[in-house]
């Protein structure tokens, strides 16, 4: 069977939702697929869709692109390029879509841990909210962007929506077939599963009520007066006070004299002020 040609193929999910399986996947079947994780392409896209001209030129040759969007530069706007589908849609009319989506749950939760934590903080960053108010904004962008996505593709055989929770490998390898033929997918999708975030989560949570019964230990007292550990000639560590007598910094009246032995002198680039004020 002689497949239809396709220039590329658009991840349009969220983050965190198999996008390196899908870059395995098709890797796998020979196709060039960049699974970005710099920023780069949605950069690219936002500013071609700014300036009304076709993106990707940059990368003639690459077929897949997943991981559309910029968070981790906190110093620069954040961007979801993945948004644009009717504008990458108008530029690229024989491209796939798949809208790649996951249970809600584990979506959160693997967002929570995503680079150690450094994803939400960038999020909390961008946004001006609590880390604790992500979740609920989260899911109500993830709602309104699938309504969007359905709804605009509606009808269309170019587009595939693939919940990697729920659907069978069959689903992708029959959509997928009149244009690329794929052989035995990658197990296990890279995603994990509602239990194990769970799991992790309850973890976390025990590990930070044991620390919070941990007794804390509280500073002693000092040993020492405070004269002597803060004055350097009482304590004996200014340059020259093992050898010179501390009458000899003193006038008669108790009021210092600013000489200060040779020793120390040549080591305190401000001695010569000191003696020049007295």
């Amino acid at each position: 069977m002689t497949q239809r040609p396709v220039s590329r193929i658009f991840l349009i999910g969220f983050n965190r939702c198999g996008g390196a399986w899908f870059r395995d996947v098709f890797q796998a079947a020979g196709l060039r697929w960049r699974h970005d994780r710099t920023g780069d392409l949605a950069a690219d896209i936002a500013w071609h869709r700014a300036a009304g001209t076709r993106p990707m030129e940059r990368w003639p040759r690459l077929v897949g692109l997943s991981g559309l969007q910029r968070w981790n530069r906190p110093h620069l706007p954040r961007i979801e390029a993945f948004r644009d589908f009717a504008f990458l849609e108008a530029q690229f009319p024989d491209a796939l879509f798949i809208f790649n989506n996951r249970d809600p749950e584990a979506w959160v939760a693997s967002r929570y841990f995503h680079r150690d934590g450094r994803f939400v903080e960038c999020e909390a960053r961008h946004r001006d909210c609590h880390r604790r108010d992500l979740p609920q904004l989260w899911c109500s962008e993830r709602a309104a962007h699938r309504r969007q996505v359905l709804h605009h593709f509606a009808g269309k055989p170019r587009f595939l929506h693939f919940d990697l929770s729920r659907d069978a490998d069959a689903k992708l390898v029959d959509w997928v077939a009149p244009w690329v033929t794929l052989g035995d997918l990658p197990p296990g999708r890279g995603i994990e599963s509602a239990a194990e975030s769970s799991a992790v989560i309850d973890a976390l949570a025990e590990d930070l009520r044991a620390r919070a019964r941990r007794p804390r230990r509280r500073p002693g007292r000092p040993t020492r007066p405070l004269l002597t550990r803060w004055s350097p000639i009482a304590s004996g560590r200014w340059p020259g006070a093992a050898t010179t007598p501390r009458s000899a910094l003193l006038r008669p009246s108790g009021a210092p004299t600013g000489a200060l032995p040779a020793r120390t002198a040549a080591l305190c680039p401000c001695a010569g002020w000191a003696t020049a004020l007295t």
